[in-house]
């Protein structure tokens, strides 16, 4: 007993941080792995690579050993993690922006237009952000498109989104202006919140600012990232603010929680995101006064005041134009809102524009947030003790229900949320009567599940199915798309179209016949093609059409359409030597499902084809393709006859293969690239095609 004792004494490991800390040194060994996608760019990020590999591997190891001085070691390992996990990120992104330099969405490129007119003294909110679509190189599938098939190109933002931009345009320094200040905000909320939270929570810190939807967002566009080193301020210990002598605060301290309410409104000046923050917190600090045993005037005033600070903070950055062009700033501020844009995004929404359940009225959207918002609420008053923590996600958990539901809104909350639910006091006392609380919330409940499903059984106006598509051939997409559309209600729809593949939704299609109205309980057959090159779906996944109405705002969607089912793989799948022009080359094809198994059909038409890419251009393949071997002379005539024939076609066996035999023509300086496909039965589009196989001729043995 006594050695058991002694054993548990000196072995005194805090096993949930210390495998925290392991997983930290997993990211950074992942950290190398995303840097090494580069070094055949920037060769010199191998050395950055050699020292992630190490350093991650080193504090795996270190994890389960025991020191010492625990405390000590692993704040050293803290900050030489946090300074190359820091370090990591910026040399990522900037292999990233090499890789790409467009930006990805149209929110940094208006931001960074808008700074650049204010730098120049116009207005931006009475100007419009066209230009910065090809100022910032912009795909077309970044746009905020409209129910009516516009697109947004008024600046929707507050003043601070694009002011921050301005000294780095004052320093001249143009070239991804907006995608530095996204990188750089992300490096200090990193930093921020590695001070601000208790040690034992640190490793998460650094977890977290490794996540590849948050560096992705900031290299990408997204520019959530500038608006989190205020709120992170704005969320450290908010409830101590007017809280008097509860916390026996220093002189100090009662000066930097001054700082959070008017740091709040300089995050709400970025963007719209945490703006319903500014209500929960008064409102919450209001409840935190009854629970110390204050007067509800008392309550209502600490609220008021909170308030107050945070609405100087918004005003601050925007007076200028709010004293310029009070209308033009308004309906800037109220774009996101009531800009009829179309919905979108990884939230309750996806019922509606994937899985086409609903539909018929957007609009209850709005509604649905609303009731959200409402039990979010009844919810703090009611249960504060318990939900308090949550203060900083409510916005989120809102935006989860709306329209428009990205996953950088759910998401971007997080970093702050954390922060405040670490540093905040604990309520233990509540003045409030159970069965009160218990009937509202279950109220607000039933009301929000109501309107649910009410949103759900709302049928979507119109009813599509896909009947034929034709496609570019080799580019592989899709450029023209004719529908079948049946109207369910009884008046006239002017639909606008659009594509949705992989969650991104294009440019409104073009109506090449049967539109553009839809007849009340009728049925019609049109035709729609492309607007640009991004708006053409491939043809080796799967789409839907989505209609969009603006009077009434509604949504309704296809099945999903799969053009192909199977493709073709070629044996072999590569061909490293040189060969003979006098030499029969056997190439097999072979038919293969989704999941690249072999699959058994006979009798199935497969088309070969050759062509030659030389540096300038394209030229027609000399060789000569045969779906049968023979002998020399064989081989004599039917290359008289059929050299640089293409496609040449051939037939499946019972096991799915197609055998060709191929023989060089001439002698060429380049390969002649050799490619398999399918034609579609019905459609007559091509599909499945296989692997490119080049093959380098030479002369004969």
């Amino acid at each position: 007993m006594p050695d058991e004792a002694h054993s548990v004494s000196t072995i005194q490991i805090n096993w949930p941080e210390k495998l925290a800390w392991s997983v930290v040194g997993v990211v950074l060994m992942l950290w190398a792995l995303r840097l090494f996608g580069t070094v055949s760019v920037f060769s010199f990020f191998d050395i950055a690579v050699i020292i992630l590999g190490v350093a991650g591997l080193g504090i795996v190891c270190s994890s389960w050993v025991h020191w010492k001085n625990d405390e000590n070691v692993w704040r050293y390992i803290g900050y030489v993690s946090l300074f190359l996990i820091v370090g990591a990120f910026v040399l990522w992104c900037f292999g990233q922006i090499y890789a790409a330099p467009a930006y990805g969405t149209d929110e940094a490129a208006f931001d960074q237009y808008a700074a650049l007119l204010a730098s120049h003294f116009h207005n931006p909110y009475l100007a419009s952000m066209a230009p910065s679509f090809d100022l910032y190189r912009v795909s077309p599938n970044g746009y905020t498109f409209l129910l009516n098939g516009g697109v947004v190109d008024k600046l929707s933002y507050p003043a601070l989104s694009f002011e921050l931009y301005l000294p780095l345009l004052w320093l001249g320094i143009h070239f991804q202006g907006a995608v530095i200040v996204n990188i750089a905000a992300w490096v200090i909320t990193t930093i921020m919140m590695f001070w601000m939270l208790p040690r034992n929570l640190r490793p998460y810190v650094l977890i977290i600012a490794s996540f590849s939807v948050y560096i992705a967002y900031a290299v990408g566009g997204v520019t959530d990232a500038l608006f989190l080193p205020f709120l992170l301020v704005a969320a450290y210990q908010w409830d101590r603010f007017g809280s008097g002598d509860k916390y026996k605060d220093t002189p100090s301290k009662i000066k930097w929680k001054w700082l959070g309410p008017l740091f709040l409104g300089f995050a709400m000046a970025v963007k719209q995101n945490s703006w319903p923050i500014a209500g929960l917190i008064p409102i919450s600090l209001a409840i935190e006064s009854l629970h110390e045993g204050r007067s509800y005037s008392e309550g209502i005033l600490r609220g008021l005041k909170y308030f107050a600070i945070a609405a100087g903070g918004f005003l601050l950055p925007n007076i200028p134009y709010i004293i310029w062009a009070p209308k033009a700033w308004i309906q800037g501020m109220l774009t996101p809102v009531a800009s009829h844009a179309i919905p979108a995004g990884q939230g309750f929404i996806g019922l509606s524009i994937f899985l086409g359940l609903g539909g018929g009225s957007l609009t209850l959207y709005n509604y649905v947030e609303l009731a959200v918002l409402l039990l979010a609420l009844v919810t703090l008053v009611g249960f504060y003790e318990y939900v308090k923590p949550l203060v900083f996600l409510v916005p989120s958990i809102v935006l989860f229900f709306a329209s428009r539901s990205f996953g950088s809104y759910l998401i971007s909350l997080i970093p702050a949320a954390l922060v405040a639910a670490a540093t905040i006091g604990r309520v233990q006392v509540t003045r409030l009567k159970i069965k009160w609380r218990f009937t509202l919330v279950g109220g607000a409940v039933i009301l929000l599940t109501g309107l649910l499903a009410y949103n759900i059984l709302t049928p979507r106006p119109l009813n599509i199915a896909i009947v034929s598509v034709h496609t570019t051939g080799e580019l592989q997409t899709i450029d023209e798309i004719t529908i079948s559309i049946t109207n369910n209600l009884n008046s006239y729809l002017s639909p606008v179209f659009t594509i949705q593949e992989a969650g991104t939704t294009t440019a409104a299609w073009h109506i090449a016949s049967g539109g553009p109205d839809v007849g009340p309980d009728g049925s019609t057959i049109m035709t729609i093609t492309a607007p640009n090159f991004y708006a053409m779906p491939g043809i080796g996944g799967g789409f839907q059409v989505v209609a969009y109405t603006d009077q009434p705002a509604t949504v309704s969607v296809s099945p999903v359409f799969r053009p192909q089912q199977i493709h073709l793989g070629l044996i072999p799948v590569a061909i490293n030597s040189l060969v003979p022009l006098n030499r029969t080359t056997v190439v097999k094809t072979q038919l293969l499902d989704e999941f690249d198994r072999p699959v058994k059909k006979s009798g199935v038409q497969v088309y070969m084809s050759q062509i030659v890419y030389n540096q300038y251009s394209t030229q027609i393949g000399l060789a000569t393709i045969s779906t049968s071997d023979g002998n020399s002379n064989y081989w004599v005539n039917i290359e008289n006859e059929h050299r640089g024939m293409t496609p040449v076609i051939g037939y499946t066996n019972a096991q799915g293969v197609a055998t060709f035999y191929i023989r060089g023509g001439v002698v060429v300086p380049e390969p002649t690239y050799f490619e398999a496909n399918l034609v579609n039965g019905s459609n007559g589009y091509p599909y499945g095609y296989s692997e490119i196989l080049p093959i380098r001729f030479t002369g004969p043995q």
